[in-house]
């Protein structure tokens, strides 16, 4: 039988496994698991900080609880995201702008439960959003420039975060 390239490379297997290590796992040490965030319930299992569930009476006799790193960095206000959002449309729309921002934050928290927004605050004109991660920061002025129209620009700072920068459209097609 003779295997084209696609079939060797699925058979491959080398390279597959994630060696690499997480920022907040290089910066404690591997947590032993099963472990529970005591302010939003998000549970450490496999490595992974999954979403708040229903977890079984067994499973929450044996877990500690801790905080996650998500709640720690909402509580010292650190961010890996940054997102600036300019331009004249901020006046008119921005409760539909919060709003647009909220759902996409909710949406990502559903299946990455440490991507949070930080804050959300009004800084000369400008509204300034901090996030828990850079994915997040990125999703959210993608999402506006897809609802809103304007230009979104992405900057990685020295730190690691990422700046997005969306400026509003002159003629808003609002679609929120």
């Amino acid at each position: 039988m003779r295997q084209d390239k696609a079939m060797i490379r699925s058979l491959v297997r080398r390279g597959t496994a994630d060696g690499r290590v997480q920022p907040e796992e290089a910066r404690r040490g591997r947590r032993d698991e099963p472990v529970v965030c005591e302010r939003c319930g998000a549970m450490l299992r496999q490595r992974r900080w999954l979403q708040p569930g229903k977890h079984g009476h067994e499973l929450l006799a044996e877990a500690r609880w801790e905080v996650c790193p998500a709640c720690e960095a909402q509580e010292r206000e650190e961010y890996q995201g940054r997102v600036l959002i300019e331009g004249g449309i901020l006046a008119g729309s921005e409760q539909a702008i919060r709003r647009r921002v909220q759902k996409v934050a909710e949406r990502a928290e559903l299946t990455q439960s440490q991507r949070r927004i930080v804050s959300i605050d009004a800084v000369d004109g400008k509204l300034e959003i901090l996030t828990t991660s850079q994915k997040l920061a990125h999703r959210i002025v993608h999402e506006l420039k897809k609802a809103f129209g304007g230009r979104a620009s992405y900057q990685w700072l020295d730190d690691g975060c990422l700046e997005a920068r969306w400026r509003a459209a002159a003629k808003p097609s609002a679609r929120a």
